[in-house]
Order: structure tokens, then sequence, then C-alpha cells
């Protein structure tokens, strides 16, 4: 019986086994050279198992949505309803973000700021802890990157996101965009706390 094995980080039992004769899987993470960049490896089968199955994952197939028409804003993406699933399925948010970190990392911005815009519409609140690095970094781009940062802190409000916010306000390159942010800080600042 042949072993189909895995060896990134770690081995972990194949969740599957449709090929019938594998044991272990990395549940770690690939470099995805269609897309050139990382992608969650192998869903918990085995590279055999995976060939036995013809249904793209969902993340795959939010991937080829998102490949097919710019993200602008006001308009609707085929890519949002399944980033809305994915993020929802299970907590993705912590890879969502550490995505675009690494995708801004390696020189992929405009694919980070089309994504920002669509994990903006879509999630109701991230993880605070998740968000902070890539909107601190986004601060410190460009100003089409700090209005998409601002846009995103408006919306979630978190406590954290709102300090870091307030910290980067004189480093926002336009007059509108200052106005606007310290707008934003006051107005989560004189909400409750929940």
């Amino acid at each position: 019986m042949s072993k189909h094995t895995i060896q990134i980080n770690r081995e972990i039992e194949c969740e599957d086994n449709t090929c019938g004769d594998c044991q272990f899987y990395d549940r770690s993470f690939v470099t995805c050279t269609e897309f050139d960049t990382i992608l969650p490896s192998n869903g918990g089968r085995c590279d055999e198992c995976l060939k036995a199955d013809v249904t793209p994952s969902l993340w795959n197939r939010f991937l080829t949505a998102f490949k097919s028409a710019p993200v602008q804003t006001g308009c609707n993406h085929p890519a949002e309803p399944l980033l809305k699933e994915w993020l929802t399925k299970d907590d993705n948010s912590s890879f969502v973000f550490s995505y675009m970190n690494n995708m801004l990392t390696n020189g992929k911005s405009g694919d980070v700021l089309s994504l920002l815009r669509l994990v903006t519409r879509v999630m109701d609140k991230p993880n605070p802890h998740d968000a902070v690095d890539l909107i601190e970094r986004c601060l410190r781009k460009s100003l089409v990157f700090q209005h998409e940062a601002v846009l995103a802190c408006e919306k979630w409000g978190s406590k954290e996101l709102i300090k870091h916010l307030e910290r980067n306000i004189q480093y926002l390159d336009a007059p509108w965009l200052k106005n606007y942010a310290e707008n934003v800080v006051a107005y989560w600042k004189s909400k409750p706390t929940e």
C-alpha cells in the first residue's frame, strides 16, 4: 500500500481517503503558481484525493471570480457572495488578512486594494488584531490605499482600528481625507463602548 505524503511542515492523517491508500496530508500553505500567491493547501486531503474531486474549492472559485472583473467602488462584484460564504463558513478572517499582507509585501498592491474593498463590503467586524497590521500599512501608502483604509475603519469601528487611524491621520496625503478621518475617529469615540 503506497502512502501519498506531502511534507511541507507537518503530516496529519487524510480526512478523505478517496484514493484508498493515503494517510497523510499537509495543513499548512502552498504557493499557487496560477495566482502567484499563498493558498490553503489541500483542504484536508492528499493530492490523490484532490485529483478524484472535480469540484473546485470555495476559495478557488472566489479567486477565479475575483480575477474575472475589476473591483469598483459602488458596483457589485461576482466574487462578493463567494467571499462572504467563505468568510462565514469557517473563521477565515485571519487568513484573508494574512493573505492581503503577503500580497502587499510581494508587490501585488492592486489586488490588495481590490480585495480590501470586497472584504470591507462583506465583513461586518473582523477580529481587529487580524486587520490592524494591514490597515496601518495601507494608511502609510498612496492616497487610494489611505482612502480604502479609512473606509474600512469607518465601517468596522473597532477601538483598536480607530486608535491606529487616529495615530496615522498626520500621514494622510489629502486635506479632505484627513478631515474625513478625523470625523470617523470623532464618530466612533462618541459611541458608547460595547
